[in-house]
């Protein structure tokens, strides 16, 4: 008939080959320019790039290798959680990125050990690029000029001699930091040992051995202490380290909870254990399972905070 138009059943594989094709020019664009910024500056044709220069050239580079995955038309539910948009280097800083700072730059940290980008989406970035982004950071993370009529006066342009020297953080504020890189390892001991207490109460509830009060209280004293410590690394990672600025309010608060139900539970436990002859209280072992329920959901939020929301996929 005329007037109708057929759709051929190869057209959506041609755009998604049209759009690798651009995707890669894209990337070969980034690539290139970088290359030649950064040779123009080496065989002394140029000067030292401009912050502004820097700045520009990661967003170019992030845009350009990223932005597949980080952005928030993506299809990596992962990805947008941890990064949800790439795309706007001001959000990138608050995000991953500590001025100044290499070792509490999560940036830095991906790129430098070759993690991101990963193998399926081009692989590691080449070294002209990751000298470009430590450039960057070291010299304090700057945005690119904004132009137009309605652009700010731009910032004044440091010393290249101290340009690239990187801010150094207060020591104190660096060994908060660095506790809270602990925190993963800390955070399993108190969990494990205070499900042990409720495994060994409910094994006594069920006719086991006397022995077993003794285990349970073991395991409150020391899954208390350690719930404290490992509460505390976990703030000093949100608050110093490179987690700051994500949603992980709901993680931290439900673990302070978790933390003065378990204290409760230990001065329950300490009292059940002084009056042995009474046997333990409902109380006691109402708190003791309300504390195990507690630590298996702010567990979960831990678990999405890391793998993303849906790391229980099936």
């Amino acid at each position: 008939m005329q007037g109708t138009t057929r759709t051929s059943p190869t057209d959506p594989l041609l755009a998604r080959a049209r759009g690798r094709v651009a995707a890669r020019a894209g990337r070969t664009f980034a690539r290139l320019a970088l290359a030649g910024l950064a040779g123009a500056w080496l065989a002394g044709a140029a000067p030292p790039p401009r912050q502004d220069d820097l700045g520009r050239a990661v967003q170019d580079l992030l845009r350009a290798r990223c932005a597949e995955c980080h952005a928030p038309d993506s299809d990596n539910p992962k990805a947008r959680k941890h990064l949800d948009d790439v795309r706007d280097l001001a959000h990138v800083i608050d995000e991953i990125v500590l001025p100044g700072d290499l070792d509490f730059s999560e940036l830095w940290e991906v790129v430098a050990d070759g993690t991101m980008p990963p193998e399926d989406d081009g692989g590691p970035l080449s070294e002209i690029e990751r000298g470009v982004i430590r450039a960057w950071i070291l010299a304090g993370a700057p945005l690119p000029e904004v132009t137009g009529a309605a652009a700010p006066a731009p910032a004044p342009v440091p010393d290249p001699s101290v340009a690239t020297t990187p801010a150094e953080p207060a020591t104190g504020l660096r060994f908060l930091g660095w506790l809270g890189r602990l925190h993963p390892a800390l955070v399993h001991f108190p969990i494990a040992l205070l499900l042990a207490a409720a495994l060994a109460e409910l094994l006594r509830m069920l006719g086991g051995a006397p022995w077993l009060a003794s285990a349970a209280r073991f395991c409150i004293q020391i899954g208390c202490a350690g719930a404290l410590v490992a509460g505390a690394t976990g703030w000093f990672s949100t608050e110093y380290g490179t987690q700051a600025g994500r949603d992980i309010g709901w993680h931290r608060w439900l673990a302070c909870a978790t933390i003065a139900l378990s204290i409760v539970l230990l001065a329950l436990s300490e009292l059940a254990h002084r009056r042995a002859g009474a046997g333990p209280s409902k109380r006691y072992r109402l708190v003791l399972f309300a504390t195990v329920v507690l630590v298996g959901v702010t567990g979960h939020f831990g678990g999405m905070l890391v793998h993303g929301s849906d790391y229980l996929a099936w």
